[in-house]
């Protein structure tokens, strides 16, 4: 009989987008360490995106320049090919523009390659578990800039958000201050399922496609706020 051999259960599959051999090389070292973590292909550039995905990751680390494009182009690349990719952008600064154009696209984050490794870790757990990796006060800044001209807003606009139930109002609450699913079900003493659903029902009335562009388009339209500190 030939020996079995075990594999740790929900491997993270990645994917590294980043044109920088000595980060990419850093990122899959690290990554590849995690028991529960494996590097499944990476690409330099657009061009060699398509070949570096020879299958569905769980978690993309895109990187927002590339010597061909945008990370944004590869963020809505990765999402046409794969829907269920969790996106994390990375970047040298933090531009608002930049954040919310990979919002926009479909990212769940976006970190500093400044960072130190063991938070990038970290993001790709949190991003496969569909928690957004940015912080509120980032998040506040982005939803106030692009409230800066909503004054004049008309009705009709603003309808979507009027049919959020009290429910679906404190769950988003909770997302827009870091909670992911576990810490919401448990807060509201609700079943995990239960959550997902209610998720799936305010991005539907909000006319959004991801956890954080609800979160954002909460924020932006004042109907959540962030608990300071």
């Amino acid at each position: 009989m030939p020996p079995t051999t075990t594999q740790p259960h929900d491997v993270i599959d990645v994917l590294l987008v980043e044109d920088l051999a000595l980060m990419r090389e850093a990122l899959t070292d690290a990554l590849d360490r995690q028991v529960d973590m494996h590097v499944v292909g990476a690409a330099a550039s657009l061009a060699e995106l398509a070949t570096a995905m020879t299958r569905h990751p769980d978690v993309a680390l895109v990187d927002v320049t590339l010597p061909d494009g945008t990370g944004v182009d590869a963020c809505r690349e990765i999402r046409a090919r794969s829907p269920r990719t969790r996106i994390v952008m990375l970047a040298v600064h933090a531009d608002q523009a930049e954040i919310l154009a990979s919002i926009q696209a479909g990212a769940i984050g976006y970190l500093s390659k400044g960072e130190h490794l063991s938070t990038v870790v970290r993001a790709v757990h949190d991003a496969h578990v569909g928690r957004p990796i940015i912080s509120p006060a980032q998040l506040g800044r982005i939803a106030r800039s692009l409230g800066a001209d909503d004054g004049a807003m008309p009705a009709a606009t603003r309808a979507p958000h009027d049919m959020l139930t009290p429910r679906e109002l404190a769950i988003l609450r909770l997302l827009a201050n870091g909670n992911g699913t576990r810490a919401i079900a448990a807060e509201l003493r609700i079943a995990e399922g239960t959550v997902r659903r209610h998720v799936e029902a305010i991005r539907g009335k909000l006319g959004v496609h991801s956890r954080i562009e609800a979160v954002t388009e909460g924020l932006r339209l004042h109907i959540v706020e962030l608990v300071a500190g």
